[in-house]
């Protein structure tokens, strides 16, 4: 190879390490060399959740198995709400650097007025903290930037929706939350009918049924599994839109509009009991027996819990099927089902 060949070769290698080094720019750098894990955290080690942005501050910690809200007032928190938050967070990769320039904090909702700040502990003493800004142009990103740094990355993650959230919206709005499995019956009582919903009893030979027996007629059928298996979905997942608080209310459940008792299989009750909230009944105010809270629901809401016997779509009872039940007393001041 001729002497001024190798002299080209040389400086071509050169030129091109050169554009490398000094012409590639920041923007759309792959983060190799940054902190790139600062996401990468252990979501069953997470103790601690400190959340601060437009809409307020929030501070969650693990109390043994519950989660709860410490601040801004304790509450319970929902395990739902924080698991998608803690996973999200730990699938989110960063991917590059967007900018650089202070100026654009604001266009990317990152600086200390738009973005939201996230200060994440684990029981191993480890700690993140980040800001959260807007969703990325595709809707599956997430721009990010870590305190007392200029840089911006875009980190893919759909983060945006889950931190960028209101205190209360970390609440539990869980009114009933049980495995629709665990159900062994359920006592429905409204103005439009009184029922009682069981487990039949069948042979080996047949499939799970359930039977529902109207608690003023006496009348008793077998229900539609699918029909049955819905209202099971619902009842076993059933959420409020709001949680009233404060002792402004004087709300007597002792005559409730409606009540729902739903046994489980280890002989445990949970029973709500309704009232309207006001007098066009747009929304109901809903009681545990065994909670102080009081839930706020919609009125189709609750009306989804208000099954009558023709809604199950009544089939014979099979030939030799023991139906045979001890009798259910509805409770005192119930109204009386039509």
């Amino acid at each position: 190879m001729k002497k001024s060949t190798i002299i080209i070769i040389i400086v071509f290698v050169l030129l091109v390490l050169v554009y490398l080094l000094f012409f590639t720019g920041t923007k759309g750098r792959k983060t190799t060399t940054i902190k790139d894990d600062f996401l990468a955290i252990d979501s069953a080690r997470v103790n601690y959740i400190e959340l601060e942005g437009r809409t307020g501050k929030v501070i969650m910690e693990r109390q043994g198995e519950q989660w709860m809200i410490t601040e801004p007032d304790p509450f319970e928190a929902s395990e739902e709400m924080i698991g998608k938050l803690l996973s999200e967070t730990r699938k989110s990769t960063v991917d590059n650097i967007i900018s650089e320039n202070p100026e654009k904090h604001a266009l990317f909702e990152v600086d200390s007025i738009t973005g939201t700040r996230a200060l994440l502990k684990s029981t191993d003493g480890n700690q993140t903290e980040f800001i959260v800004g807007k969703m990325g142009s595709n809707f599956s990103t997430t721009y990010v930037k870590l305190p007392g740094s200029d840089k911006v990355y875009l980190v893919e993650g759909r983060l945006s929706n889950l931190y960028n959230r209101a205190p209360r919206d970390w609440q539990n709005k869980d009114i009933i939350k049980v495995n629709k499995e665990a159900i062994a019956g359920i006592n429905l009582f409204h103005p439009e009918a009184s029922l009682k919903i069981s487990r039949a009893e069948t042979g080996d030979t047949l499939p799970p049924m359930w039977k529902v027996e109207d608690l003023n007629s006496g009348r008793i059928i077998i229900a539609d599994n699918q029909k049955i298996d819905a209202f099971l979905n619902t009842v076993s997942a059933f959420k409020t839109n709001d949680i009233i608080t404060g002792d402004s209310l004087n709300v007597d459940f002792e005559n409730p509009a409606f009540r729902v008792e739903v046994t489980l299989n280890d002989g445990s009750l949970v029973a709500i009991s309704g009232v309207p909230k006001d007098e066009e009944e747009t929304n109901y105010i809903i009681k545990r027996d065994d909670k102080d809270l009081l839930y706020s629901v919609y009125k189709g809401s609750a009306r989804r819990l208000w099954k009558k016997l023709g809604e199950l779509e009544i089939q014979e009872v099979p030939e030799g099927m023991n139906m045979g039940q001890p009798p259910v007393t509805m409770p005192h001041n119930m109204p009386a089902g039509q």
